[in-house]
């Protein structure tokens, strides 16, 4: 199986003003290892970030529920930066990091959620 590359996409005609794409520091990860996910600025104004928390989550595809493992308050350009640590009890494959509170989540809100966010696929080393 293949790593997802990293995924912007949104629904709706809100904005086009997006976050840039997520990045990470390492795609490879051990249990309780860490690696850093990261943002750089957006290329236009995006709204909401002022006083905005991401909230991510480690997503297992189906191998356990969905694990909270960082909070990150980005900067008004929309760069972010956080170190995230996978949880000891973490199953080896694919994952994949989400961001929610981002620019993305008005636009799914307003179509049942019904549409991709922003997140980023990584592996998880036995």
């Amino acid at each position: 199986m293949a790593l997802a590359a990293p995924a912007i996409a949104a629904c709706g005609s809100h904005s086009s003003c997006v976050p840039a794409a997520l990045q990470l520091s390492g795609t490879t990860v051990s249990a309780g290892g860490t690696t850093v996910l990261s943002s750089p600025a957006s290329s236009c104004r995006l709204h909401g970030v002022t006083g905005a928390t991401y909230v991510v989550t480690l997503q297992t595809l189906g191998r356990s529920a969905p694990a909270l493992v960082a909070r990150v308050r980005p900067a008004p350009d929309g760069s972010f930066s956080v170190t995230v640590r996978v949880p000891t009890t973490a199953s080896p494959g694919q994952a994949v990091l989400s961001v929610a509170g981002s620019a993305f989540d008005a636009s799914c809100q307003a179509h049942s959620g019904k549409c991709a966010g922003y997140a980023v696929g990584l592996s998880i080393a036995p």
